[in-house]
């Protein structure tokens, strides 16, 4: 088939084709005009981060049958992985178009749409809507679970992210600490045997004969067992990114479902409920914006450091003569309009470098869009540093050389907003009326530093500006960062007891009819 779904950029259902690259150049030798074998040499050279001559191979295989939809699939993510998101949106579409039942293409649609800036609310929703619609599901169950109103209720997680991974560290906190006299937990994994590793095995011990092991389960067999269970609340900690199940949540397989924690937008599926969400986020006047109703907690996700992250250090900018400006996020949340946004910031602070670290770094075409998107906007190619990949407590020890992080814009920040406060380094971040543009302020306001949020682009420069202007203010700010975070909303039992007292209020709803 040629399916291939770009590694660390659009979290989204994938095939492992594995495809051996020296055949796959045999198989176009032996059958050049075979569309099908060009497109899956794509997918190869996608595998093997050749983006030039996967390009080339997808538009031979286009060349030869403009009407495959797997082509202008695969041809769509070569197009993202260089940037160009308005290509990539037509070529998906045109996949669609083909082919409306290409689930994994409509979820990478969704999820690109929420990377570009020019998105709006209502067509983010819109997406989502045909995405449900396209699923052609009904549901088809009769809930006959004990109507006890104090019983322990049956929580159902159903993720494919039971393992170490950004999305179980968001969740963890608090699927792992439920009061067994309120909760009973059930974990549905939907990750590959061969992708476990010693955080499933923690997940697997927590809830014993209550783990279901469903990777190779069909959508309507997962929804058979998860009734058979009488799970009261099914909670999708997925959405649209990798591993979803969303068309067994359409069946509707428990009487209560909710979206949360996984991916902080709707799901556009009105079988799931609830969504778990803050009034930063989603405000109630954004309500429209989702078909699920909206249950508010004290953060959109909690946080949970680890131990093994290392001390908060000193500004650096009192070890150097200079402001390091930082961001770890992917540069796929990098569009020009954050490029253009921050060469303002460092026109406006000239002792100031910019500090950017990723593993897609490591791409060269992903490497020349950033640094070339600077250099045009004016910022000088010496004031840029670049990092690739670490192992996990190198990457966090990246922000003892960050005096402020800047945060990307549509896509704010989540697990890598949270790390960066947590080492000390305060975040410049711009509100947006969309929930992935609003995921940082949400952090700020819950631990009391509002100031850092900017509802314009001129309002951001001037925050950033402002934040380094005194370094001996921003070395007290950092020297009490985690003290702030342990006393707020994002940590601490109080969060589980607000998610499991909003579950039995679900449960009430339910047997009251509303």
């Amino acid at each position: 088939m040629g399916l291939y779904l770009p590694r660390g950029s659009v979290p989204m259902p994938r095939t492992i084709v594995g495809l051996d690259l020296e055949v796959c150049e045999r198989v176009v030798r032996e059958q050049p005009e075979n569309a099908n074998e060009w497109n899956t040499l794509c997918a190869a050279y996608m595998e093997h981060e050749r983006w030039g001559d996967a390009r080339e191979a997808v538009d031979h295989a286009l060349t030869l049958d403009p009407e495959l939809p797997i082509a202008w699939f695969n041809s769509a993510n070569c197009a993202q992985m260089c940037g160009q998101y308005d290509l990539a949106v037509t070529h998906y579409r045109k996949a669609l178009e083909l082919d409306p039942g290409f689930h994994a293409c409509r979820g990478n649609l969704i999820f690109l749409l929420d990377l570009m800036a020019s998105t709006t609310p209502e067509q983010a929703l819109a997406e989502r809507l045909t995405y449900r619609s396209a699923l052609w599901e009904k549901p088809s169950f009769e809930h006959v679970n004990t109507r006890d109103r104090d019983r322990p209720l049956r929580v159902g997680y159903v993720s494919a992210q039971f393992k170490l991974h950004s999305a179980s560290r968001c969740f963890s906190p608090v699927i792992t600490e439920h009061d067994p006299s309120q909760i009973t937990p059930y974990f549905y994994c939907t990750l590959l045997p061969a992708q476990f590793d010693d955080v499933t095995d923690q997940y697997r011990n927590y809830v014993n004969e209550h783990w279901r092991q469903v990777h190779d389960l069909t959508s309507g067999a997962l929804a058979d067992l998860i009734h058979e269970d009488e799970i009261d609340i099914l909670v999708d900690l997925a959405g649209h990114t990798e591993g979803g199940r969303l068309r067994t949540f359409c069946m509707k397989p428990a009487p209560i479902q909710v979206t949360a924690w996984g991916y902080i937008t709707g799901t556009g599926c009105p079988e799931l409920d609830y969504i778990f969400t803050d009034p930063i986020v989603a405000p109630p006047e954004y309500a429209s914006h989702y078909v699920e109703r909206l249950e508010y907690l004290p953060c959109v996700v909690p946080f949970e450091p680890q131990d093994w992250m290392p001390p908060v250090e000193r500004p650096p900018s009192l070890r150097q003569s200079f402001i390091t400006f930082g961001c770890l996020n992917r540069p796929s949340k990098i569009g020009q309009e954050t490029l253009d946004l921050w060469s303002r910031v460092l026109a406006r602070v000239p002792t100031s470098r910019l500090l950017l670290k990723s593993d897609e770094y490591e791409r060269p075409t992903v490497l020349d869009r950033i640094v070339q998107g600077l250099v045009q906007a004016g910022v000088d190619r010496g004031r840029i540093g670049v990092l690739g990949g670490s192992p996990t407590l190198q990457h966090i020890a990246v922000y003892e050389g960050i005096d402020v992080i800047l945060d990307p814009f549509p896509h704010s920040g989540g697990l890598t907003a949270l790390e960066g406060l947590w080492q000390g380094a305060p975040i410049v971040t711009l509100i947006g009326p969309r929930p992935v543009e609003r995921l940082a302020s949400s952090f700020l306001s819950t631990i009391g530093l509002p100031e850092f949020i900017a509802k314009t682009p001129d309002e951001y420069v001037e925050i950033a500006a402002k934040a380094v202007s005194d370094v001996q203010r921003l070395a007290r700010l950092r020297a009490t960062m985690r003290e702030r975070i342990r006393k707020s909303a994002l940590m601490g039992r109080h969060y589980v007891d607000a998610v499991e007292s909003s579950y039995r209020q679900m449960f009430l709803r339910w047997l009251g009819g509303d």
